[in-house]
């Protein structure tokens, strides 16, 4: 019985902590209004692709975090993908304040709540009743911590 309860209060604590990460908005505003952001919003896709964490901090004057560095990883990679696929030109300009927050993924709570409730029947409710991805993706992770604790329980 003591076992349960350091586990149910082990999952409800890992619940909480995740609740809480997710529901920091993201901020697409610049706080540095100087000639050097401007350069961040008006740059050309060839240049949003040689940009590097490094190089951010010095036109913006602001640390990316790890999460903003997961969103500029993320967006690179589909301005690569586009360019590959001729779908946009590679000297088009961007807007790259707005690429980066687009390209992070955000975190639907409904959508985990309902992975980690009904385990894949929830997965499959996500995917037949919701277009948005990010809800989708979240019933996965949902999922996912659904089998982690299952794990857990079995081994103790």
């Amino acid at each position: 019985m003591k076992q349960f309860k350091s586990i149910t209060s082990m999952f409800v604590m890992a619940l909480l902590v995740i609740s809480l990460t997710s529901s920091v908005p993201i901020s697409k505003e610049e706080t540095v209004s100087n000639d050097k952001t401007s350069l961040l919003t008006n740059m050309t896709n060839k240049q949003f692709l040689a940009l590097t964490p490094r190089s951010w901090k010095e036109l913006s004057g602001s640390k990316l975090s790890f999460k903003e560095r997961m969103g500029l990883r993320l967006a690179q990679q589909k301005i690569r993908s586009e360019i590959k696929n001729k779908t946009i030109d590679e000297n088009a300009s961007i807007n790259s304040v707005m690429a980066v927050a687009d390209g992070e993924k955000s975190f639907n709570f409904g959508g985990f709540i309902l992975g980690l409730l009904l385990g894949i029947i929830g997965v499959g409710l996500a995917h037949i009743f919701s277009k948005s991805k990010d809800f989708r993706r979240s019933s996965w992770q949902g999922f996912g911590a659904l089998l982690i604790v299952i794990v857990v329980l079995a081994l103790i």
